[in-house]
């Protein structure tokens, strides 16, 4: 099942972004990966993985370090009810 969400992914992505894009994502998520691995973690790099193999440059979202740069901040968050 999570072989066939990642391959649609990666279809919907290959149309999505030109193989010539410079731009850089931060990827970005509430809750540290250390605290609660599981779906989000996985969901986000899958992601990652998908579109640093188009050529896009991605970076999960480092906020202790003010010199990191990005073009788009992609935050990543369950719904609160």
């Amino acid at each position: 099942m999570m072989v066939e969400a990642e391959q649609e992914l990666a279809g919907v992505l290959q149309k999505a972004v030109p193989n010539d894009s410079e731009m850089k994502i931060l990827f970005s998520h509430s809750q540290p990966f250390f605290l609660a691995h599981g779906g989000a973690q996985t969901l986000l790099e899958a992601l990652m993985r998908e579109l640093a193999g188009l050529g896009v440059d991605v970076e999960p979202e480092r906020w202790w370090d003010e010199n990191q740069t990005g073009d788009i901040i992609h935050y990543m968050n369950r719904p609160r009810l």
